[in-house]
């Protein structure tokens, strides 16, 4: 449990810096790693789905509280998302190149859910342009984050014997 909550809180520390020090408008380069963190970390909870779906719920309300002015909105989407990591994960064995593409299906997950939920309460008027463009401003960092945190999240669980899926 130690590596999930490090896991978590050093992405949602790494996503408040990079996010003070990327330019908003920056292309490729907007950091979404408190997400990335969903995907790290569920193989350590070894298939207990309702754990993780709570975990992921809660982290989605921290968001709220540390990103956004939309209380609840993440922690339902976190929701979301954490149904979307559990699926592809019972798809796809836990590996460098699965948990890339799982990263990249997961970004795309939340603009699209959280985009739609915008349009919903009339925050927003649909623009592809302005859709895509938000899910191709994600994926490069994060996929590089991703990457580095498997790696390291893979290392220390190997060094400390501490259990997961493959």
């Amino acid at each position: 449990m130690k590596l999930i909550g490090a896991v978590i809180i050093i992405s949602i520390l790494l996503e408040s810096i990079a996010s003070q020090l990327i330019v908003t408008n920056t292309f490729l380069l907007l950091p979404l790693f408190t997400i990335v963190s969903l995907i790290i970390i569920y193989p350590y909870f070894n298939n207990n789905n309702q754990s993780f779906l709570l975990v992921s719920g809660a982290t989605g309300l921290l968001y709220d509280i540390v990103f956004t002015n939309a209380m609840f909105l993440n922690g339902l989407v976190f929701l979301v998302l954490g149904f979307i990591v559990i699926i592809t994960n019972e798809s796809l064995s836990n590996n460098k190149l699965n948990v890339l593409i799982m990263t990249a299906l997961t970004i795309v997950a939340y603009r699209i859910v959280t985009y739609l939920t915008l349009l919903l309460v009339d925050y927003k008027v649909f623009n592809f342009n302005e859709l895509t463009s938000s899910i191709t401003s994600s994926i490069l960092l994060n996929l590089i984050y991703s990457f580095i945190l498997f790696c390291t999240a893979n290392y220390i669980s190997k060094k400390y014997h501490i259990l997961k899926i493959d």
